[in-house]
């Protein structure tokens, strides 16, 4: 499968090479453009803009081509950590990522399939009325209750919202004659909004005219407003029509007599008596026992089913919440029948209790199952990577799930700022997968472990594609890097033998990007690689020698001799010197004889005087620079004529480069081989380009 692309970033044009349900590693060095190509492939298959990928002195709109249409793809890199985990919890959406698998949909649709004429039922619009009208009547009153040597006594505290709105319930009383004509609007349900709108009204009057209509006002029209304003507060009207309306709707729950008794309570402006209080509060503990039923019934989620399953109890907790029929006799009848619905969902339902036991108890021992096995998932990784802490998952609700990180063996919740930057990716990389695993077709993972250290980093590559269940296995992955220890991983560890794995070399010479495969008999031990470029006689002297010194520094440590003349010629001194106490001193002749003894093993015509002469003539360096055949031999080359002809360090970033980079102590032990793969970056080849061609 190929994928290409056009004015991606930095990239004019290239393209990608896949393998289908492989591992397609794609290994190149920083500033190549594998985090724009990710997010291009990305945006492409998701159908989103790709103009934001464009270069930024550029009006040419990127293209890419995928020669296979992916339905989905999910995308490992800073974004997903910062959007999806360590946010309330470790994972922001634990319930997608960790529970929701195939297994847990089917056996949720079984217990939903099972409880759906109660579901269904108990969400009519009727009941939700009948909720809130009892949920209103509940709220408006509460209650001191005393015993006494006489008997209970009840009471209605005045700072309830039912005795409050009940000081102003006769208006016909409290008005005065002058604002009777207003006592409709002070009635009615928007009263307190027309109240606002009155004193609003009263500060924009200029005369004696009306400022809406415009007609003349009434001659005593200042004393209304005072009369309505003295007379009520705002706040005391909107309570006094909320606990009409309240005891308006709860009426037609209760018989005539009730009713009477009740509207003579409401109507009275007198204290509510204890006779009063007592009728009240019996209508009050039967309303409240109706709505913790319809309440237990409408909130009851599959997570309650299963935890009431698990404690032996669903059964006993769908009798104990069937509704009281007489309390919805005086209902009119659809809605009586609606409220009966429910009770003969409950009914068919605790018949089906062999039914009942089974689903539940499948679905119980699933989502067991799963929360057990994706805790261990995790746990058996941060085991094995060296990191102190475990998971676990909790279940709040139907998909309200919390994942919590916490120190073994202590109960302490664990926070993003309380880990290091490499365990904070590693766990993030973990969780990825587990997500990832989730019927997608592309899987990206930009630049995965680099910031890891090593036991992370094989723990990591081990989980993701090696183990008995790992869940990237035959999946279709792509992982760019620029961390050559996965390539090594991959190709010499015989714990990724047995997977499909496709690795390359992708480069980026002047927006051109290439994707070159990379066979394992083209990566190369890097000591033998050096003592053959050692012993090329095809190779200039430079060269040579240069690689004869990285070769003996790791091969034969203790052969200081032969080390000390090639590093002498190197810096171009006239004879053989080494370092001792500090001090630059010459080297003996039995020092000399014995090094030149052991470099004439690999470079049998060696002469320091004729190499020196080589190594001082510019032209010389020049003549061998333009016939270099890989970018590192250019690197070593350059070093030399910078040697020889000093320059003003203008870029402090290239001049590091040279002069530190591909030295002996920075290089791997196992590396690509140099002609194949041009691993320097371009900008520095063409610095180097340029020094020469100047």
């Amino acid at each position: 499968m190929k994928i290409e692309f056009n004015n991606l970033g930095v990239i004019e044009h290239g393209n990608l090479e896949i393998i289908e349900n492989s591992i397609n590693v794609k290994y190149g060095i920083n500033g190549t453009g594998k985090s724009t190509i990710a997010k291009g492939i990305e945006k492409s298959i998701k159908g989103e803009d790709l103009s934001v990928l464009k270069k930024y002195d550029s009006d040419l709109v990127p293209t890419i081509q995928i020669d296979k249409n992916f339905s989905n793809v999910i995308v490992f890199n800073q974004e997903y950590v910062n959007q999806y985990l360590f946010h309330e919890d470790i994972v922001n959406n634990s319930f997608e990522i960790l529970i929701n698998t195939d297994e847990y949909k089917l056996a949720l649709k079984r217990i939903n399939n099972l409880f759906f004429d109660l579901v269904n039922s108990i969400s009519s619009s009727d009941i939700k009325t009948i909720i809130e009208e009892l949920t209103g009547f509940k709220n408006s009153l509460d209650f001191k209750i005393k015993e006494t040597k006489k008997g209970t006594t009840y009471s209605v505290p005045a700072t309830t919202k039912f005795a409050k709105g009940k000081k102003l319930s006769n208006l016909s009383v409290l008005i005065t004659e002058d604002a009777k004509p207003y006592q409709s609007l002070l009635e009615a349900n928007n009263n307190f909004e027309w109240h606002k709108w009155f004193e609003n009204g009263i500060k924009l009057l200029t005369g004696k005219k009306c400022p809406f209509c415009l007609n003349d006002l009434p001659e005593n029209f200042e004393k209304i407003c005072a009369d309505i304003n003295n007379t009520f507060k705002t706040t005391a009207l909107k309570q006094n029509v909320e606990v009409k309306n309240v005891v308006h709707k709860i009426k037609k729950y209760f018989d005539d007599n009730t009713k009477k008794e009740v509207d003579n309570i409401v109507n009275s402006n007198d204290k509510v008596s204890s006779d009063e209080a007592k009728l009240l509060y019996s209508l009050y503990v039967l309303c409240e026992q109706e709505l913790n039923k319809l309440n237990n019934l409408s909130n009851l989620s599959v997570i309650q089913i299963k935890e009431k399953y698990d404690n032996n109890i669903l059964v006993d907790f769908l009798k104990e919440n069937k509704l009281s029929m007489d309390f919805y006799s005086h209902l009119e009848k659809d809605v009586f029948e609606k409220i009966n619905n429910v009770n003969n969902s409950i009914d068919n339902l605790i018949s089906k209790d062999k039914d009942i036991k089974n689903i539940t108890q499948e679905f119980s021992q699933k989502l067991n199952f799963c929360i057990l096995n994706k805790s261990q998932y995790i746990n058996d990784f941060l085991r094995i990577s060296g990191i102190p802490y475990e998971v676990k998952i909790q279940a709040l609700g139907d998909k309200n799930y919390k994942t919590i990180l916490k120190p073994i063996c202590v109960e302490k919740i664990i926070s993003k700022d309380d880990l290091s930057y490499g365990e904070r990716n590693a766990i993030s990389l973990i969780l990825f997968s587990l997500e990832a695993e989730q019927n997608y077709d592309l899987i990206i993972l930009d630049d995965p472990v680099s910031s890891f250290d090593n036991n992370k980093k094989f723990a990591i590559l081990y989980y993701l594609f090696t183990k008995d269940n790992a869940v990237f296995k035959n999946k279709t992955v792509i992982l760019f890097t620029h961390d050559f220890d996965i390539i090594i991983d991959l190709m010499y560890k015989d714990n990724f033998r047995n997977i499909n794995d496709s690795c390359s070399f992708v480069s980026n010479q002047n927006g051109i990007f290439t994707d070159i495969r990379i066979k394992k008999d083209w990566v190369c031990n890097t000591l033998r690689q050096w003592e053959k470029k050692s012993k090329n006689t095809g190779l200039n002297i430079l060269l040579r020698l240069v690689n004869l010194r990285k070769y003996l520094q790791y091969s034969n440590p203790k052969e200081n001799d032969a080390f000390n003349i090639i590093s002498s010629l190197e810096h171009l001194y006239d004879t053989p010197k080494k370092k001792e106490c500090g001090e630059l001193i010459d080297m003996n002749e039995d020092e000399i004889n014995d090094g030149i003894s052991t470099i004439m093993e690999y470079i049998n015509n060696f002469d320091y005087e004729d190499i020196l002469s080589k190594l001082k003539s510019s032209s010389n360096l020049i003549k061998w620079y333009k016939s270099a055949t890989s970018s590192i031999d250019k690197l070593q080359i350059m070093r030399a004529y910078l040697y020889l002809n000093p320059l003003k360090a203008e870029d402090q970033v290239f001049m590091s480069f040279i002069t530190e980079s591909y030295h002996y102590e920075n290089n791997e032990m196992i590396s690509l081989d140099e002609k194949r793969y041009n691993i320097i970056p371009n900008y520095i080849i063409k610095i180097c380009d340029s020094i020469i061609g100047n």
